[in-house]
Formats: structure tokens, C-alpha cells, sequence
């Protein structure tokens, strides 16, 4: 997964507002962490570095405090915050995330996704090393995973137009000329697993650590 422009970095999109769930994702209550350290460890084995994008608003202190435990923990991790006003959706992480990244590309990544496995991330980040490659992106079954998707530094300048003209959807980078789109077959899709409401975020939990809730 290495990146010739630098280290080979994520980024964890983690300013969605959590409607259906009602509260904030990223602090759900994970084998013994949080959603957030746990996704951001399992990156931590396969990348140097791990960008959090958090939104238009300052981190909160539940945010904060979990970054400070990665940080502690030896994890080479910060957040960043989008820079436009109000919510202009997952874009706008986006924006925030390339203008942070370090090297030539990065591996974006939801913050509800359970486990992103290595053997996709590495076969997108290798699909955007191509010359002139500014991404790649999967899709299954006919959906574009644009939260699963490796983002070109180069992408930049188009992410600034289409939030400027108002756009917020990741969906439409990967209609850009030289953004890959990877074809996987159906039986894949279980590494785009992720959770909206709290029943499917149970589901996952018990998936993962198995047996009633506990106290963390």
C-alpha cells in the first residue's frame, strides 16, 4: 500500500450528524473503546497515518478525548475540520481531508463501517498509482461505495468546484475523468457493512464482541 508521494495515510469521515442513530457515531461504546479507536487501530496496522475529518464544528470533548487515547497509544493520528460554513455534507470531509494529506493520495473511509479489511483498501490504493490516476472508487451491485475510496491529492481543485457550485455528494467523484471505478461482484459487499440506527449498530456490536452489552 505504499505511496511514492509519501506515507501512506486514511482518512476516517467522521462529521455526519448521526440522525437515525442519535447520537454521535463515533463514540459508540466498541470492544472496550470506542467506534472510532477501534476503526482508526485496525488502519493503524496497514497505514502511517490517520486523518480524522470531523465536521464543520470543533471536535467535541468525546472526539478530543479519544484522538488524545490514539495519540497515547502510539497511533500517529489527527483531526481536521471542514472549512466551510454550515453542513455541507461528506464533501466538504473530503476537502478538509485532501488539504491535509501529506502524500499524493489517501484511503477515505466511513467511521460506521466495521471492518474495511486490507485486501480492498490495498487493491484501490494500487488501482490509483497509476499515472494520472486521481482515485478509485468500488462499486457492488451497482452502488457507488464513494465512502470507501481511495482520493487523489491532485483531486482537489474539482472538489473545491463542486462544493462551490453547491454540490455535497461523494457519489459524483467518481464520475470525474480519471477516477477508477472498480467492479466487484455482489458477494463482496459485506466489507461496506455499516450502521445507521441503533438496531444495526447492535447487530454489529454482537457480531464483533459477541454477548450482551457491557459497561466500558
Amino acid at each position: 500500500m505504499s505511496d511514492a508521494g509519501g506515507r501512506r495515510e486514511a482518512v476516517i469521515l467522521a462529521g455526519g450528524r448521526s440522525r437515525r442513530m442519535g447520537s454521535e457515531k463515533a463514540l459508540l461504546p466498541l470492544a472496550g473503546g470506542t467506534v472510532i479507536e477501534r476503526l482508526a487501530l485496525r488502519l493503524a496496522g496497514s497505514f502511517d497515518r490517520i486523518i480524522i475529518s470531523a465536521g464543520s464544528e470543533s471536535p467535541s470533548d468525546g472526539l478530543a478525548a479519544a484522538l488524545a487515547r490514539l495519540v497515547s497509544g502510539g497511533v500517529d493520528a489527527a483531526a481536521v475540520r471542514d472549512r466551510r460554513p454550515g453542513s455541507a455534507g461528506p464533501l466538504a470531509g473530503v476537502e478538509a481531508a485532501l488539504e491535509a494529506v501529506e502524500g499524493s493520495r489517501a484511503f477515505f473511509v466511513a467511521v460506521d463501517v466495521v471492518d474495511p479489511g486490507d485486501s480492498l483498501p490495498g487493491r484501490l490504493l494500487e488501482e490509483a498509482s497509476a499515472e494520472g490516476s486521481l482515485g478509485a472508487v468500488p462499486r457492488c451491485g451497482g452502488l457507488i461505495q464513494g465512502a470507501f475510496a481511495v482520493y487523489a491529492r491532485a483531486l482537489l481543485p474539482r472538489v473545491r468546484s463542486l462544493l462551490d457550485e453547491g454540490e455535497a455528494r461523494l457519489q459524483v467523484l467518481a464520475g470525474i475523468e480519471g477516477v477508477s471505478i472498480v467492479e466487484l461482484e455482489a458477494a463482496a459487499g459485506g466489507v461496506f457493512t455499516a450502521f445507521n440506527t441503533p438496531a444495526e449498530f447492535e447487530s454489529a456490536r454482537l457480531a464483533i464482541e459477541g454477548g450482551p452489552e457491557t459497561e466500558i
